[in-house]
C-alpha cells in the first residue's frame, strides 16, 4: 500500500471533511485553514517555499469553475477553537485539496488558506506581495536573510500553538448548513504534519490495513480512531455548528460510535 498527501493537507483536511460529509449530507463548498505557532525558526527551504508563494498566481475551484487567484491574497477572518481564538488567514498556494476535495466529496468550491498567529507578520506577507506585483519581480529569494531575524524575533512574542480547520457547506432538500471541524493543539502544534504517517506507520505494523495500491485518503481511518489517535498525542478536536464544542474524552478514546 501507498499513501500519499498523509499529511494536514490533503489527509487530515479529507478525513475532517469526510465527517462533516456525513453530518451534512451533501457538500457545496469548503474551507481549509491552517494557522502555525510562530516560536520555531523556521529554515532556509521554509523560508523560500514561503516567499516563492507571495504574489503568484494559480487557480481554485470556485462554483463549479476555475477561479485565478493571487498567493497570499483575500484575506478572511475566521474563528477557531477559543483556545486559539480569531486569525487571519490568506489564499497562499495551489494544493491537492483543491482537487481531491472535489473529487472525494462533490463540492464546487475549495479555498485553502494559511495565517500566523501575529497579525502584522500577516500583513507584512501580503505587503511582500504587492511590492513583488508593483514591481514585476520573478524571485524573492534575495529577502530570505531579511525574513529570518524578523521571524526570529516573531519567535520571542509566539507560541507552539498549531491548528488545522476544515469548514464544509451544504446540506440536503436545499436547506444549507455549515460546519466546521478543527485539530488543535495549544503547544507543539508542529507535530501535526507528521501525525498522519506516524499513524500509520504504527496501523501497517499492527496489520491493521489491507489495502493494496494508493490508499484514498477519506477512508482509510475511521473518524472515532483518528480522534482517539490524535488524542493520544495531545491534539484535541471541537466541532462548531452555532458554538464550538470540544468532542467528549470517550469520543476521543474511540469508545463512542457517535464521535
Amino acid at each position: 500500500m501507498a499513501f500519499i498527501g498523509c499529511s494536514v493537507v490533503p489527509g487530515i483536511s479529507a478525513l475532517l471533511t469526510g465527517r462533516c460529509a456525513q453530518e451534512l449530507g451533501r457538500v457545496d463548498a469548503v474551507r481549509v485553514c491552517i494557522t502555525p505557532g510562530t516560536r520555531h525558526t523556521r529554515g532556509p527551504g521554509s523560508f523560500e517555499c514561503l516567499l516563492a508563494t507571495v504574489g503568484e498566481p494559480f487557480s481554485i475551484p470556485k462554483d463549479g469553475t476555475k477561479r485565478t487567484i493571487l498567493g497570499w491574497s483575500e484575506p478572511k477572518r475566521v474563528e477557531l477553537p477559543p483556545q486559539l481564538g480569531f486569525r487571519t488567514v490568506y489564499s497562499v498556494v495551489d494544493i491537492a485539496d483543491y482537487f481531491t476535495l472535489v473529487e472525494y466529496f462533490g463540492a464546487r468550491t475549495v479555498d485553502f488558506k494559511i495565517g500566523s498567529e501575529l497579525y502584522w507578520l500577516n500583513k507584512a506577507l501580503a505587503g511582500v506581495r504587492e511590492v513583488k506585483r508593483r514591481l514585476a519581480l520573478a524571485r524573492l529569494g534575495h529577502l530570505i536573510p531579511i525574513f529570518r531575524p524578523v521571524l526570529a524575533l516573531a519567535g520571542r512574542f509566539g507560541t507552539s500553538q498549531g491548528a488545522v480547520m476544515v469548514t464544509v457547506s451544504g446540506g440536503q432538500d436545499a436547506f444549507m448548513c455549515r460546519m466546521s471541524l478543527a485539530a488543535y493543539a495549544e503547544k507543539d502544534g508542529q507535530i501535526i504534519p507528521a501525525l498522519l504517517p506516524s499513524i500509520a506507520a504504527g496501523t501497517v505494523m499492527d496489520g491493521g490495513l489491507a489495502f493494496k495500491g494508493i490508499v484514498e485518503l477519506r477512508r482509510w481511518m475511521a473518524f472515532d480512531r483518528l480522534l482517539a489517535e490524535l488524542g493520544a498525542r495531545g491534539v484535541s478536536v471541537a466541532a462548531h455548528r452555532g458554538a464550538w464544542q470540544q468532542l467528549p474524552d470517550s469520543a476521543r478514546r474511540g469508545t463512542s460510535s457517535s464521535g
